[in-house]
């Protein structure tokens, strides 16, 4: 491995420089290459709400009060009580890398080789149904770019607001 265990430690403890509260706003686009979705993420909001909002229906999740709200367009929501990141919304967990859905033990996923590269890890990982790759931004404690499950989703303008301040985007 090419420092993967220097590469991980170096994700876990970026999460301990979170400059917090902040808030996060990014477009995320997905594609299948077949389609493509795009996402308007607010996350890390003041109430600590992570959201993806796209043209048919939104999803949110509160790590805080454990209530993850599933929003289609034209029907009621749907509120579930989870005790854990919902590792299905994979776009909502790239800003909170820790809880992306390759830790998921349930598909023995497994990090198979890590990269750091200045301020991003880009890590490799496998399991029982596929295998894939993050791109972790460790300043922001984002993932930039995630390749799982035949979906390649990719962040685009990050704005991030410190301390109620202006904003300044980081990634583009």
């Amino acid at each position: 491995m090419n420092d993967a265990a220097t590469s991980l430690s170096a994700l876990i403890t970026s999460k301990s420089r979170l400059s917090a509260p902040e808030q996060i706003e990014a477009t995320v686009q997905a594609t299948d290459g077949k389609s493509t979705r795009i996402h308007q993420v607010i996350a890390r909001s003041p109430t600590g709400e992570y959201r993806s909002t796209t043209d048919d229906e939104s999803v949110s999740y509160n790590p805080h009060t454990h209530e993850l709200v599933f929003e289609p367009a034209n029907d009621p929501p749907l509120r579930i009580t989870r005790d854990e990141f919902p590792l299905a919304f994979p776009v909502l967990a790239m800003f909170s890398p820790l809880d992306l859905p390759i830790w998921d033990y349930n598909h023995n996923y497994e990090v198979v080789d890590a990269w750091s590269d200045g301020d991003s890890v880009r890590l490799e990982f496998a399991g029982s149904i596929g295998s894939g790759q993050a791109i972790i931004d460790l300043e922001n404690h984002v993932a930039v770019e995630l390749q799982y499950l035949d979906w390649l989703y990719t962040v685009r303008d990050l704005f991030i607001t410190l301390h109620g301040d202006v904003g300044r985007t980081v990634w583009t």
